[in-house]
């Protein structure tokens, strides 16, 4: 799935190259720092996952860390901003 580059380059903005990631203990992610080129997008509502069935936006997306992203998709042990 290709997220239109006009939506990317707003949610990579709007994270100003840190990871959107919030701990469960209710902290940014351990992995501050500028990832300016790092960060991946990732769905909020999983649309793999019985999400809506919408066209990609700001609002449904955040930028992670490569670990957080990770971590998103392993153990649920993260929310999202």
């Amino acid at each position: 799935m290709v997220i239109p580059p006009g939506v990317r380059e707003a949610v990579l903005r709007r994270s100003g190259g840190l990871c959107e990631g919030i701990l469960s203990t209710g902290t940014r992610c351990c992995s501050a720092g500028d990832w300016r080129g790092r960060l991946v997008l990732h769905h909020i509502d999983p649309k793999g996952m019985g999400g809506r069935k919408r066209r990609d936006t700001e609002k449904d997306l955040v930028a992670l860390c490569p670990k957080c992203h990770s971590a998103r998709h392993g153990i649920e042990e993260m929310a999202l901003s």
